[in-house]
């Protein structure tokens, strides 16, 4: 019987539906609680929560008053809005 059900699997012309995990994206009113590796790495608290976010040099865009700006002006005590999926930053703008 084990070959049998080996047999049925390897010749089986049934499709198995593979689906893609979705990672919601999310935003989160906060302030900067601790930078490390030239502002690579993020802490936040607000809104209840408290996490950490890895900030990309191209895909996370950071604003500051509204202007564009580098990671590396990012300071503790900004009050940001953060906008993440996982633990990846896509947007952090402070105000």
């Amino acid at each position: 019987e084990i070959i049998e059900a080996a047999k049925r699997a390897t010749n089986s012309d049934e499709k198995t539906d593979v689906s893609k995990a979705v990672i919601p994206t999310e935003t989160i009113k906060g302030v900067i609680t601790k930078l490390r590796n030239g502002a690579r790495k993020v802490s936040y608290k607000g809104q209840g929560r408290k996490g950490s976010l890895s900030v990309s040099g191209r895909k996370t865009k950071v604003s500051i008053a509204g202007k564009k700006a580098k990671r590396k002006k990012l300071k503790v005590g900004m009050k940001c809005d953060f906008t993440f999926r996982g633990s990846a930053a896509k947007k952090i703008s402070c105000g």
